[in-house]
């Protein structure tokens, strides 16, 4: 085998693992079939809301193109686990759309506004700026669908900015059913991450006024459950299908490592991790795929850093150790610190609750051990700056007779809790 220059090889790895991206190559997924064909038998079933669900970094995204891939009839997953059993076999064809919510859509009507946007130029509406207002939109629906000429404009709100019900539900539904006269097959609209959303209200009505004969739809976002997921659930609460995506089983985390090594030969780079150093970092991940293609990247760049070929649990030790540095863990870092700020006390908390084996920690738990390891005065104070906002804070407050804290994202929580410098941080002034 030639070797590689270690330039080349550090592009190697991040060919080989890709922590930051959904996998969309159906011959790097590993795992998940249990969940993929869930949503195949919900697509086989018309009319049913596909909830795909589950904690940051499980998996979420990469099941749900490879859901949109399968819809198109490729082939190479089926391939790839030698399944000719019609398992992930679809009696219906769509035509997929992928919608990823950002801070741009962040309620229905701006979300529903770039899904118009989105789906407009294939039956040719397009609109445009009438110039009058940045608050204003002309929009244009252009006949060539029908052999007009003629364009006909009409003056509204622009309704990304607007509130829900300024016909953009009604334009939507329009283009839609146009999209069908024309395509001859339904569309397949997944929103990815709408957990994003600060307001989800309408959703689940649109949803739901639209016939499973012009569109299909898939919800992915970070939630315990689907009902957490779609605020006004109860709307379609019935024709809801939740696929919970759980932490990876060892043997699916081990098919990460088989695929990255076949890519890494590939690619003829001069790197390989010995069965130790893949079962450690299997059973430091804790079932997260994205704990494990960042480890995998990491140690794999500590080993060419010290000149080596073989990547060994030094090297991943290392990896752990200079984890705050590497731009795998730059998110998690920047939560940390936005969480933290300036103030002691909050770390304090923070480093108790990472440190418990639990999801749910009691809050007299956490008083009792800030008050004698770090002599808080007030960790009440504390806990309640740390949940304050119920969509975007980093701890949540669980109430009942008991009250409980857990982390929002149990992928921050691993993060804290193995963060190099969190307890030194958590005891200085």
């Amino acid at each position: 085998m030639e070797a590689c220059s270690p330039v080349d090889d550090r592009v190697a790895l991040s060919e080989a693992f890709s922590p930051h991206n959904e996998i969309q190559d159906p011959t790097k997924f590993a795992g998940r079939i249990p969940q993929l064909a869930k949503a195949v038998d919900a697509l086989n079933n018309p009319g049913t809301v596909i909830v795909i669900h589950g904690a940051r970094g499980i998996g979420k995204s990469s099941l749900a193109r490879q859901v949109s891939l399968l819809d198109q009839g490729d082939t190479q997953l089926k391939a790839a686990h030698r399944l000719d059993d019609g398992t992930l076999d679809l009696h219906f064809q769509y035509q997929p759309f992928y919608v990823p919510c950002t801070n741009e859509t962040p309620n229905t009507t701006a979300l529903l506004s770039k899904t118009r946007r989105l789906i407009a130029a294939e039956v040719d509406v397009v609109y445009k700026d009438s110039g009058k207002s940045t608050t204003t939109r002309g929009w244009s629906l252009f006949g060539r669908l029908f052999g007009v000429n003629s364009a006909k404009s009409t003056e509204m709100e622009d309704p990304a900015i607007s509130t829900f019900g300024a016909r953009e539900d009604e334009m939507l539904t329009d283009i839609l059913s146009r999209r069908r006269t024309r395509a001859k097959l339904p569309a397949l609209i997944i929103f990815d991450e709408v957990d994003v959303m600060r307001d989800m209200s309408g959703l689940a009505h649109f949803i739901k006024t639209i016939r499973s004969e012009i569109a299909q739809f898939i919800l992915v976002g970070v939630a315990a459950s689907a009902e957490q997921l779609v605020a006004d659930h109860q709307s379609i609460g019935h024709r809801l299908r939740p696929i919970e995506v759980p932490p990876m089983r060892p043997d699916e985390a081990r098919e990460i490592f088989d695929i990255a090594a076949a890519r890494l030969l590939s690619l003829q780079a001069n790197v390989a991790y010995s069965p130790e150093t893949v079962g450690a970092i299997i059973d430091e991940a804790g079932g997260f795929p994205y704990t494990v293609q960042a480890l995998g990247r990491d140690s794999g760049v500590e080993c060419l850093k010290n000149g080596r070929v073989l990547v060994t649990r030094e090297h991943l030790g290392q990896a752990l150790l200079f984890r705050s540095g590497s731009d795998s863990w730059l998110p998690f870092e920047n939560s940390y610190r936005q969480a933290v700020g300036q103030s002691s006390q909050r770390a304090e908390v923070l480093d108790i609750c990472a440190a418990e084996n639990g999801s749910d920690v009691p809050i007299n738990f956490i008083y009792t051990v800030a008050k004698e390891r770090y002599r808080n005065t007030n960790p009440y104070q504390t806990i309640n700056q740390l949940t304050a906002d119920p969509l975007s804070s980093v701890l949540i407050r669980v109430p009942g007779a008991t009250a409980y804290i857990r982390f929002r994202d149990p992928l921050l929580k691993w993060y804290i809790r193995r963060r190099p410098d969190a307890r030194a941080v958590a005891r200085a002034d």
